[in-house]
């Protein structure tokens, strides 16, 4: 049966809701939480300390004036394995907090990340805030972070700090409203509006902007297994490649201008370790060297994940992986053999290849390899390559992949060309001429290999169907421009080859059923298939009409 809906002329042309990192929708969501919700929320503060006690009574003494009631608060206060003494000042604090934990490490002042994740393990309520113990909150931060962290469990509220000296703080400091070259280093020599669209659509600078001294999340976040990497043992970078993972698993990050703390600056360490305070990339280079030089799986060390599924293609496998292994940046290999009965998987072993993960599962649908090879991806750009195809031209790939780099699409792909069983031009591919997201949600395929997805975006669709064993491509980058955006790059570089065993040739029938599958799951799932006509006369496999029901308007206030 053929089926179609009616919808609106513009559909497919404007953003949905939380495209990239645009966080506006949690703003909007905001206005709805009530104050009794936020009143009567517990929250765990988490704070790392170090021979700081001065310090850390006047960020507890911050702490006891928060407009927030204080007996929803619970301290965790997480020594690094200072030498003193700090069990009276806890005690004198105890009755007014909900409770007050302390632990201890042996690090002895450079296991801030171990700390901070005994803080996370241990806190007993949903909402964490991260706070250093030289960092004096303003007298509405909890309030300002639980308004934020309450409105979705995969937003990171990220606050500011203005920076003074110790002895120079006073009661009106924690009250007043501060300007914006009041505030830190990732504010100056800009404007907020500049601030805050960078964090919306800059694919970096949304979590390169984050800073663990003054920060809020749901615990939620463990379920991602996301800690801090203990591997970093002195100062800096650790929440910024925390906060690299946590983007690539889908998460927001909220630059939260209402919650802010006056950072007890005598050191000014943040200055003399940021030779550029102006950008906030200089960040960025370090981590990259950490991954380089950390054989550690947690890291996430690849930039990019090539990634393929095989099914006895041993006459090909070979030369499609060969084809990628002059990549010039970091890159890993994820070959998913579905149960081979050929000698692809001695082939695949022969190459040697240090980067190549191979996983084998017995024989399954397409779509769980699919799932399979994706959730083991390590990448933040992930490149699907068939095991009997290969990448003809690799500086359209490189630059392939810097566009997906450098733009907020979730989906880049180029074009193709037919080959033979022999790799002989055959004959250009089939294009559609730019991506069409109203095509692609309701009609038919038409993203030509090869395609670039991002880790984050894989990580907030929808999962893919593992009961399909065709037309899993459709599913997969169909869901991705559910919550994306694609571009078309038009210019040749994979080569698609045509034989008698390719799925295209062999389940047609399969894939015609299968894509009304995905369009009526899809249709379902955001509550209008009964706005559905059917009509077994229309010939085409699928038809979109355009009338006057704002389906677009549905699909863009789906928040992931």
């Amino acid at each position: 049966m053929r089926w179609g809906i009616t919808m609106t002329e513009n559909f497919g042309d404007n953003h949905y809701k939380g495209y990239a990192n645009d966080y506006s929708f949690i703003d909007e969501i905001k206005n709805n939480v009530s104050n009794v919700d936020i009143e009567t929320t517990k929250v765990s503060v988490v704070i790392p300390y170090f021979e700081r006690s001065d310090k850390l009574v006047r960020t507890l003494n911050g702490l006891q004036g928060q407009s927030f009631p204080i007996k929803n608060i619970e301290l965790l206060i997480c020594d690094d394995g200072s030498v003193g003494d700090i069990s009276s000042i806890l005690e004198s604090y105890q009755t007014f907090f909900f409770d007050i934990k302390y632990f201890r490490n042996a690090k002895n002042g450079f296991g801030l990340s171990k700390v901070r994740n005994i803080g996370i393990i241990n806190a007993t309520f949903d909402v964490i805030i991260m706070l250093d113990d030289d960092m004096i909150p303003c007298e509405t931060l909890v309030w300002n972070h639980v308004s934020i962290v309450k409105t979705n469990v995969k937003v990171i509220s990220v606050g500011f700090r203005h920076h003074k000296k110790t002895l120079d703080i006073d009661e009106t400091d924690l009250s007043r409203k501060y300007s914006l070259d009041q505030l830190d280093w990732r504010l100056k020599n800009t404007t907020i509006e500049e601030v805050f669209n960078k964090c919306k659509y800059d694919t970096y600078f949304s979590w390169s902007f984050v800073s663990g001294g003054n920060l809020a999340f749901d615990k939620s976040i463990m379920g991602d297994v996301i800690l801090f990497n203990e591997k970093f043992e002195s100062w800096g970078g650790e929440d910024n490649e925390w906060a690299y993972r946590l983007y690539k698993r889908g998460y927001y990050f909220f630059p939260n201008i209402d919650a802010i703390a006056i950072h007890q600056d005598d050191d000014d360490q943040s200055k003399k370790t940021l030779n550029n305070p102006s950008s906030v990339f200089s960040l960025v280079p370090p981590i990259m060297d950490f991954y380089k030089q950390n054989d550690y799986s947690s890291c996430d060390i690849p930039l990019v994940s090539f990634w393929m599924c095989n099914n006895n293609r041993a006459l090909y496998i070979q030369e499609a992986i060969k084809s990628i292994l002059h990549f010039p940046y970091r890159f890993e290999i994820v070959v998913v053999d579905d149960g081979s009965t050929d000698d692809s998987v001695m082939k695949i072993i022969s190459l040697n290849i240090s980067n190549l993960t191979l996983i084998k599962i017995p024989k399954n649908t397409l779509g769980y390899a699919y799932k399979t090879a994706l959730d083991n991806c390590r990448g933040e750009y992930l490149v699907q390559l068939d095991s009997d195809d290969y990448i003809s031209n690799m500086d359209g790939l490189v630059n392939l992949v810097i566009l997906a780099m450098n733009s907020p699409y979730g989906l880049v792909y180029g074009h193709h060309f037919h080959v033979d069983e022999q790799g002989k031009y055959l004959s250009p591919g089939w294009k559609h001429p730019i991506c069409d997201r109203r095509k692609m949600l309701f009609n038919a395929m038409h993203v030509h290999p090869p395609r670039v997805i991002k880790k984050r975006d894989y990580s907030r669709a929808r999962p893919i169907d593992t009961s399909l064993d065709s037309a899993v491509d459709y599913d997969l980058y169909s869901k991705i421009l559910e919550i994306s955006e694609g571009y078309f790059y038009d210019v040749d570089m994979y080569a698609y080859r045509q034989h008698e065993l390719s799925v295209s040739k062999n389940r047609l029938d399969s894939q015609k059923n299968n894509v009304s599958k995905i369009i009526k799951d899809r249709l379902i799932y955001y509550g209008i298939y009964d706005k559905c006509f059917f009509d077994d006369t229309i010939k085409r496999d699928c038809i979109v009409t355009s009338h006057s029901f704002d389906v677009m308007e549905k699909i863009n206030n789906k928040v992931k």
